[in-house]
């Protein structure tokens, strides 16, 4: 049987106990760690005037082709990164089209070109540029349409496969598009550790 201290005694630990989780739920929260990507990229149109080709002439190497009347220059550029190699550029292009139930395909040829330059032209490369990619041309494919229920929403559609830019080649990549395609990205990293068959 508990003595009139003991209860007093409890009653005060219990009192204890409640204001210590009071203060606890009360207590301010730690700010949210705001991650800023690693990734940035630039879009250079021919139609924005002389301002953005002088930009573009900051930025490309001076081997670097120049852009035809109808292309687009977009270049992507990771930072430093930290055991870069666990990481992968993931690059898609397409067009942003309203479809329905037709699933529509594009037509083009994404060209992976190597930078010709010799050992005195090496430093014009500073920015790590070795290649460039280039499209020529993008359209829907032909195709037999069906009559569809569902209303038509806006949907990408990839050109081909999706380009995969190992870490060695994160520097700067330049892609010379039509002025109406479209390009989107995504730095992809692995989480798991290498798992040996058995």
């Amino acid at each position: 049987m508990l003595t009139s201290s003991k209860k007093a005694l409890l009653r005060m630990s219990t009192m204890l106990i409640s204001l210590s989780v009071i203060q606890a739920c009360q207590a301010t929260p730690a700010p949210e760690v705001v991650l800023t990507s690693p990734v940035t990229s630039q879009v250079f149109h021919q139609d924005n005037g002389a301002t953005a080709l002088k930009g573009l002439d900051k930025i490309l190497a001076a081997n670097l082709p120049k852009p035809t009347a109808n292309q687009a220059v977009h270049i992507i550029k990771v930072d430093t990164l930290p055991e870069a190699s666990q990481y992968q550029l993931q690059v898609q292009i397409g067009l942003n089209i309203m479809q329905d139930c037709n699933q529509r395909r594009l037509m083009g040829e994404v060209q992976k070109i190597p930078l010709a330059f010799d050992a005195n032209q090496a430093a014009k490369t500073s920015q790590g540029v070795t290649h460039y990619y280039w499209l020529e041309s993008l359209m829907e494919a032909p195709m037999v349409t069906l009559p569809c229920i569902e209303a038509k929403k806006a949907t990408f559609v990839q050109l081909g496969e999706t380009l995969l830019i190992e870490s060695g080649e994160f520097s700067e990549n330049v892609f010379y598009l039509p002025q109406q395609a479209q390009l989107r990205y995504r730095l992809w990293r692995a989480t798991e550790t290498w798992q040996y068959s058995q």
